[in-house]
């Protein structure tokens, strides 16, 4: 599930059944949502100003040692699951180069959960050369939003569970994620 729906200032969770697309490279954005302008030379976006964006990982948390198994691109109400495989480099991976492009759109703002976590992975991928923004990290927001409510860092000690997706779903709406714990190996 991928948070999505900005409407500015409130961030509202769209919780329905997205159609979702199973694919090995970045080859959806072509044509659909990213144009090359000949004229300028470049990209332009033509897709949503708001969508959601999502990694799941392998192996240890750092991104040094663990790797991404999938991206999840959320479009228009279409789920894009990617599977990032680590036996290519990025130069081998088709239409890697309009999936940077999505992430450095200035014009694109990607909503995220656990941007810092993400932006690691991705950084470790691109180089540090990758600028991800604009963002809107769901997770930090919950932060600043819970202290305004009572839900301190102090209540929560060092147990950051209280800030996963799911338990924000489960705080915020009421609803119990299914988060599809095959996803990282179902291309496997």
């Amino acid at each position: 599930m991928i948070l999505s729906d900005v409407h500015a200032p409130d961030v509202s969770l769209r919780i329905e059944s997205a159609p979702i697309h199973y694919v090995t490279d970045f080859g959806f954005l072509a044509g659909a949502y990213v144009v090359w302008n000949g004229r300028d030379g470049c990209y332009e976006w033509c897709g949503p100003a708001v969508p959601g964006l999502d990694i799941e990982t392998e192996g240890d948390l750092s991104p040094y040692d663990g790797e991404i198994a999938t991206v999840q691109v959320e479009l228009n109400g279409q789920c894009w699951v990617i599977h990032w495989d680590a036996d290519k480099t990025l130069t081998q991976v088709k239409d890697v180069d309009l999936f940077r492009f999505y992430l450095e759109c200035k014009n694109v703002t990607k909503i995220i959960h656990n941007a810092s976590f993400e932006q690691k992975f991705f950084l470790h991928a691109f180089g540090t050369g990758l600028t991800l923004e604009p963002v809107h990290d769901t997770m930090a927001a919950e932060y600043v939003l819970a202290e305004g409510s009572g839900f301190s860092e102090l209540r929560m000690g060092n147990d950051m569970s209280s800030l996963r997706l799911d338990a924000i779903v489960l705080r915020r709406y009421q609803v119990e994620m299914d988060k599809d714990k095959e996803l990282r190996t179902g291309f496997r």
